[in-house]
């Protein structure tokens, strides 16, 4: 084994792997944001004076060294597993049963459920204290809804609704992470990536700490992982046929993905596309093919279309604020104006001044979040007035770049930073409107909760192992298992990765990564289980 080791490092020598020297440096760069953005929130300690640019640099060169040995070194004993042929594993059950009584005892210590502020306005939307809107996905309302009323209705209590709303979260993320376990050991992967998937799925907080909590995100990333397994299910086959299971998975997966996220659209439709496309290169006289790759493009899109429209008008839902969409140019716009509002001119002002408060948005921007800024929208301004907005906006990037990549640059940093933990809990139970307690916190428990909670911050701290409770760590292995694939051509293996490209830019456009890790949950669910279709795919 030793000689092995000496063989693979040997094999990691610089220039082999350019790919991977050109990622190296982008960590590197990433890892470099850490100090100045804790100490300073800025990024000018990086550049401040002609020792502070010399160091940035040695620095630099020191960490895309280590990286690039680290990659590399992973890469040549990756391609060295042996598969897990003549294994002895456990059945789907055996699995299913083995995560649920893992995963019990977090479930048990949020009781009633662990409820972030969107999830306690979503109830009050349900519940007609506050107008019902597309804010928040209507399908996720709807279901943390109905379920907390038929608790009322039935037992007397709306905490044992709301607690069996999260017991149908976690019957669902046990069934999907399993199945994703099993698919892989039924294609032999090796005992070491099998053992990856059951650290991350039993000991990291991103997934322990999260199947308690009535949440979105959490939901729609359990289906989203169910989605990426039958991508790979499609591209691991090389005439690239779809199977009446096919369909039923993508379209099943696909539906729930759009259903419980407004943006799981961007994510499900293109991939559609993607499969639809390749079905009718690889199978042109087949009209069977073609007819399951139509169900493929259209069942997501007709069914969710059709129960998005039957809520709305169930519930008389008004149209989300579109102020929602922009999150990405309102912070570019917020810290130019920070910046430069003295250097604008008048007319470049008033356009902006039409969709956003001008007069405040430079003293309010933030530039972990970009809530404050869309705060100041006007929801009165018109389809021009957005038109005249994205028209200076344009202008401004031309004329301040490094302003835009900076505002950009501060607020999605810990996606790929290596040594930010950007670690957040939930632990409270209540939900209330005007004083009025709705979800009533049991107090015993609630305190067990919050040691619970202190466990999974204690987790980031530990070394190499707390890795897997980062977000950032996740990110940026999906940037690794992509040069991978790159660098052993094994194309197919994209299919089942784009879903976590479309959802990485999608953090990027989102109002907040800092204290916001869940936006990255589907990278970090997906991740274990794709380094395992890297092992098991063919060239």
């Amino acid at each position: 084994m030793g000689k092995n080791r000496l063989n693979i490092l040997a094999a990691a020598l610089p220039g082999k792997h350019k790919c991977f020297l050109a990622i190296s440096g982008i960590f590197a760069f990433f890892a470099l944001l850490y100090r100045p953005m804790e100490t300073a929130e800025s990024l000018y300690p990086l550049y401040g004076s002609v020792g502070q640019i010399a160091k940035t640099c040695i620095l630099l060169v020191l960490y895309t060294i280590l990286f690039y040995y680290g990659i590399t070194f992973f890469y040549y004993y990756l391609n060295r597993l042996r598969s897990g042929e003549g294994k002895k594993h456990l059945s789907y059950a055996k699995k299913a049963l083995i995560l649920a009584l893992v995963w019990l005892p977090h479930v048990l210590v949020a009781y009633p459920a662990s409820i972030p502020p969107d999830t306690e306005a979503q109830l009050m939307q349900f519940m007609g204290y506050e107008p019902f809107t597309a804010h928040h996905p209507p399908a996720h309302t709807y279901l943390a809804g109905i379920c907390t009323q038929l608790g009322k209705k039935f037992l007397g209590s709306y905490n044992a609704g709301i607690f069996f709303c999260v017991i149908i979260q976690y019957l669902i993320m046990v069934l999907v992470f399993a199945y994703s376990i099993h698919y892989l050991e039924k294609r032999k992967a090796p005992a070491f990536i099998l053992g990856f998937q059951w650290v991350v799925c039993g000991l990291s907080p991103l997934v322990t700490g999260f199947v308690g909590v009535v949440l979105k995100d959490v939901i729609y990333s359990a289906f989203f992982v169910l989605f990426v397994v039958f991508c790979a299910r499609f591209a691991e086959k090389t005439s690239f046929c779809l199977s009446m299971g096919d369909v039923i998975g993508l379209g099943a997966s696909g539906i729930c993905v759009v259903l419980l996220r407004n943006n799981g659209k961007y994510v499900v439709y293109p991939m559609c596309f993607v499969v639809f496309m390749i079905v009718m290169l690889h199978n042109r006289k087949d009209k069977k093919q073609w007819a399951k790759a139509l169900s493929v493009l259209l069942l997501p899109a007709a069914v969710s279309w059709l129960v998005l429209n039957s809520l709305t008008v169930a519930f008389h839902i008004a149209p989300g604020s579109i102020r929602e969409a922009l999150s990405f140019p309102f912070q570019q716009t917020a810290r130019t104006v920070s910046k430069h509002a003295d250097e604008l001119p008048e007319n470049e002002i008033e356009a902006i001044d039409r969709v956003l408060n001008f007069e405040k948005i430079g003293r309010w921007y933030d530039y972990k979040i970009s809530d404050p800024v869309k705060l100041t929208f006007k929801e009165e301004a018109s389809k021009e007035d957005l038109v005249n907005y994205f028209g200076v906006w344009a202008k401004e990037l031309r004329r301040y770049p490094a302003t835009y990549f900076t505002a950009t640059l501060m607020q999605n940093y810990p996606l790929l930073c290596l040594f930010e933990d950007n670690s957040y809990y939930y632990s409270s139970s209540s939900a209330a409107h005007e004083g009025n307690e709705i979800i009533t916190p049991v107090p015993a428990v609630e305190k067990i909760n919050e040691v619970f909670c202190r466990f999974y911050g204690t987790v980031h701290e530990i070394p190499v192992f707390g890795l897997i409770a980062h977000m950032s760590f996740f990110c940026i292995l999906l940037f690794v298992l992509t040069a991978y694939v790159w660098r052993r051509k094994k194309y197919r293996i994209l299919i089942p990765i784009l879903p976590l490209w479309l959802s990485f830019g999608i953090c990027i456009l989102a109002p907040a990564v800092i204290n916001n890790a869940r936006y990255a949950f589907p990278i970090c669910y997906s991740i274990p289980f794709l380094f395992g279709c890297y092992t098991v795919f063919g060239e």
